[in-house]
């Protein structure tokens, strides 16, 4: 991995030790910018003039970060156990009811393939096979538990996208991986810490994705490094910094 990303890794680390709280009843949009603003052209991609224009920012968004929130409290003492442990029959009990809990609705591993078209980023994407997403989530408790990085925030985007690339339950994989980022992130530091994923994506036009891709497939991973690098730097920022209207 070259120095400056190994810096930037470095600085971004060290946000994570008194990251600012967010406030419970909070809406994450009430920190960010306007759409339009220059901040957001930092998170797209060369990509992103062919994808369409991001949606506004609205109250569903707001909910779906705080029924993954809702999830991570529930669950983060057993998560901490896995970690602690790395029982792994006991892990994938624990994500199945991570995600069911966030989704709303039970949800358990798939048993057969699977692929999903999005027209929005130009394609068809055709995911593990059943088996091997449940081996892929085994890699990511190994990972996790023996801390086979030594930067908190790249084990925290690694196990994202690896949860995100074996798609192991039929629904609920992406809110999934964005628990178990900030679980990562912020296990020992605040109790109120979150990082609102879904959003910062949402607004990228496809940044968050397209570089998501290019790691999964290409192992680019310095895009996507510098993406949810910018996107905590931000976030802490904008808790620290700015007074909800």
């Amino acid at each position: 991995m070259p120095a400056n990303v190994r810096l930037r890794l470095a600085t971004t680390d060290s946000l994570l030790r008194n990251f600012p709280a967010f406030p419970v009843d909070a809406s994450p949009k009430m920190f960010f910018p306007v759409q339009q603003d220059p901040f957001w052209n930092r998170l797209r991609h060369e990509l992103s003039w062919a994808l369409p224009e991001a949606p506004t920012l609205d109250k569903d968004w707001s909910r779906r970060t705080a029924g993954e929130i809702a999830a991570l409290r529930r669950h983060e003492n057993a998560l901490r156990f896995c970690l602690a442990t790395g029982k792994e029959a006991v892990f994938k009990g624990v994500v199945s009811d991570l995600a069911s809990v966030a989704f709303g609705r039970r949800l358990d591993y798939r048993a057969s393939d699977m692929a999903t078209t999005m027209p929005s980023h130009g394609g068809t994407v055709v995911f593990l096979s059943a088996e091997e997403a449940q081996l892929a989530l085994a890699r990511v408790l190994d990972l996790l538990v023996w801390q086979r990085y030594p930067s908190t925030v790249l084990r925290a985007t690694v196990a994202m996208a690896m949860i995100t690339n074996a798609h192991a339950l039929p629904n609920g994989n992406g809110r999934l991986s964005r628990i178990i980022f900030n679980h990562v992130l912020f296990s020992y530091t605040s109790d109120d810490a979150y990082v609102p994923l879904r959003e910062y994506a949402a607004q990228a036009r496809g940044g968050f994705h397209i570089r998501l891709r290019e790691a999964e497939i290409h192992g680019r991973w310095d895009g996507f490094i510098d993406f949810i690098c910018t996107m905590i730097e931000h976030w802490a920022s904008a808790l620290a910094y700015r007074v909800p209207d």
